[in-house]
């Protein structure tokens, strides 16, 4: 996967209501802060966090797939892809048996709007 155009991996993460990018992913990119709010950690304290966007490219040659999104930028130890801004751009099928995922793109693309 890159992000605004450098390589990174990140974990596909069902259960995240967004995505996150750990600081210092954030200021090796320049990424801008446009705005803040908070997010609930699974221990149920809340986290302060910076919101920016990003443009996401991952896939083959054959069938890349690029988007524009917004996450939070937070002291996470890694990227984080959930659902809004990430699952909700593709129908995504888990095939465990043969250890494959899937991604097919949605017919409408979601830009992710954290700021109100």
């Amino acid at each position: 996967m890159n992000i605004n155009g450098f390589p990174f991996t990140g974990l596909l993460d069902s259960g995240s209501d967004v995505i996150v990018i750990p600081s210092e992913v954030a200021e090796a990119l320049q990424l801008k802060n446009i705005g803040n709010t908070s997010l609930s950690q699974m221990n149920g304290e809340e986290m302060s966090c910076v919101i920016t966007e990003l443009d996401i490219e991952f896939g083959t040659d054959k069938a890349p797939q690029k988007f524009k999104t917004q996450a939070l930028i937070s002291n996470s130890q890694r990227i984080i892809l959930g659902r809004q801004g990430f699952f909700n751009n593709f129908r995504i099928t888990f095939d465990e048996s043969n250890l494959r995922v899937s991604f097919k793109p949605s017919k409408d693309k979601h830009l992710l709007s954290l700021t109100s």
